[in-house]
């Protein structure tokens, strides 16, 4: 089973804008041997335009993040309206379907 965890998550907001952004550490060792904890950075912006919205997660590579994976914005299930919403409703449950479905495409990835 993988261990995941957020090490630092937060979302931000201004206009008709809202972002996700969350460091976390995955560790696949118990997945393939030789494995190493990755340290992974899922962001999420949402916008009322479909087309502008997306999804992405990275890996730090030691010197850089390097993409992973990504959602265009048709396809995340965040409500892409949050941006219009209150401050305390910004809130990174609000962004766990994308959130969960970036750990899963990082995975099948990562690990062979």
């Amino acid at each position: 089973m993988t261990h995941i965890e957020t090490k630092s998550a937060r979302v931000e907001g201004k206009g008709q804008t809202c972002d996700y952004v969350e460091q976390l550490s995955a560790d696949y060792r118990s997945h393939v041997r030789g494995g190493k904890i990755n340290v992974l950075r899922i962001r999420i912006h949402v916008d009322t335009y479909a087309d502008q919205a997306w999804g992405t997660v990275e890996r730090w590579s030691g010197s850089a993040w390097s993409r992973i994976a990504d959602v265009r914005g048709d396809a995340l299930r965040t409500d892409l309206t949050l941006g219009y919403a209150k401050i305390e409703e910004r809130i990174p449950a609000a962004f766990k379907a994308d959130r969960d479905a970036l750990l899963r495409l990082a995975e099948e990835v990562l690990v062979p």
